[in-house]
């Protein structure tokens, strides 16, 4: 059978005059070619050329080693194949367990509920989960990652984790605020995770306590020192920064130091709790500060290594929160963007190849992708400009401060994508 050049489904493009832009929307990855090169590749696609097919029509010799060259980089970024490909392949799942918690952190993006609430929110119980599980795992994903809420408040949560490692050979991470590991449940949980994801918010007592609470800190630093004991060294501890305790971060970096963990930066997002609590992260005095400036912050100093946007939402990451219900994404559970119970499928592969691209809350997730959203699909550097589309989702609904932030990105990135300023 003769093979064709196409383009994957990964591909995406932007026109700039005598310019265009190719990007890999999985990978980020992306190269610039002249419109007039583009527009041979364009053909060559829909007349269903092969490669030889395609060299052979040039007459001139350098024309065509050019555009060899241009094709294998093509094929490289991963955005033109001669090949079949293959069926689309889960990479990460989410499962939320619960959406109680613990604690009460004033910039929770869930507002997880309080840990006395009973399970009238749709939690489903163990022997659900572990149907779930059985669906989520046959899909041979290459990383489950356990959240909440706090997962480990659930009762069931060992036997949920102990059921996850027996059925699913892959990487398990679990996110957790960890005060609930103790000396009598360390040894069982590094049995069943592989990296653990903690959330700190502080270099001491006093800075932690402002978000988490008190006594949290010396709760997290007593969990680190139990899995150190037990040799659990895929320890990731994560702090959010905003105006207020920007000046933590080297402190924070050497807290990482001392307890022999890897730091994590979060940018604070003014959702959930967060929004009402956004006075302990945003200066509201910095009036020329956009709540995405700390998202966005590497693209200040980015001149190389530029890369596009990479989301696997819906396509190679998927979440089954604590009711069954899959979303696209773990920062995009509103219910518009809900695709289906998990318990009411008999295959979640089959059902990603054959039927996702036909549910209300995938068509919604299309809607807000940069390249289709109303407010962006014209712009020149869309591809590159948002970090997350919760962020288009968080402010959608303010012209001003979309504007704002879009003036913003749109001047640093574009002498970056296209070599010249902003006309």
């Amino acid at each position: 059978m003769a093979s064709f050049l196409k383009f994957t489904r990964n591909y995406r493009n932007i026109i700039n005059g005598s310019k265009v832009v190719i990007v890999n929307r999985d990978t980020g990855m992306w190269m610039r070619i002249s419109k007039e090169c583009f527009d041979i590749l364009e053909e060559a696609v829909l007349k269903e050329c092969g490669k030889e097919e395609l060299l052979q029509s040039f007459q001139d010799a350098e024309d065509r080693e050019y555009f060899e060259k241009l094709i294998d980089n093509a094929e490289g970024l991963g955005v033109l194949s001669d090949k079949e490909e293959d069926s689309k392949r889960l990479e990460t799942v989410y499962l939320i367990l619960t959406n109680r918690c613990n604690l009460k952190c004033k910039h929770c993006c869930v507002s997880a509920e309080s840990i006395s609430n009973t399970i009238s929110n749709n939690e489903i119980d163990t022997i659900a989960f572990k149907k779930v599980i059985d669906k989520v795992t046959a899909s041979n994903p290459d990383r489950i990652i356990v959240s909440g809420g706090e997962p480990m408040i659930r009762k069931d949560f060992m036997e949920i984790m102990q059921y996850l490692r027996h059925q699913y050979h892959g990487k398990i991470d679990l996110s957790t605020n960890a005060t609930l590991i103790n000396d009598t449940n360390v040894k069982d949980i590094v049995k069943n995770v592989d990296r653990m994801d903690i959330s700190i918010d502080g270099v001491d007592e006093k800075s932690c306590s402002i978000v988490r609470g008190k006594g949290v800190f010396e709760k997290v630093i007593s969990a680190i020192k139990l899995l150190k004991e037990e040799n659990f060294n895929e320890i990731f501890l994560s702090m959010v920064i905003g105006d207020f305790n920007e000046g933590l971060q080297e402190r924070f970096e050497e807290l990482n130091q001392e307890l022999g963990t890897q730091s994590v930066i979060r940018a604070f997002v003014p959702i959930g709790r967060g929004k009402e609590n956004k006075e302990i992260f945003v200066d509201s005095r910095k009036s020329n500060r956009t709540e995405f400036e700390y998202t966005n912050e590497e693209i200040k100093t980015a001149r190389k290594g530029m890369v596009g946007i990479r989301c696997g939402a819906g396509v190679t990451d998927l979440t089954v929160n604590y009711d069954g219900y899959v979303y696209p994404c773990a920062n995009l559970l509103n219910a518009c963007y809900s695709l289906f119970n998990i318990l009411e499928i008999d295959s979640l592969s089959n059902f990603i190849n054959e039927r996702i691209e036909t549910c209300a809350g995938y068509k919604m997730l299309e809607s807000i992708q940069p390249e289709n959203y109303e407010k962006c699909k014209e712009c020149k550097v869309n591809l590159f400009c948002w970090t997350c589309l919760q962020d288009i989702e968080i402010l959608k609904g303010n012209d001003e401060k979309f504007e704002s932030n879009c003036k913003m990105k749109r001047d640093i990135l574009y002498p970056i994508i296209w070599g010249e300023e902003v006309d």
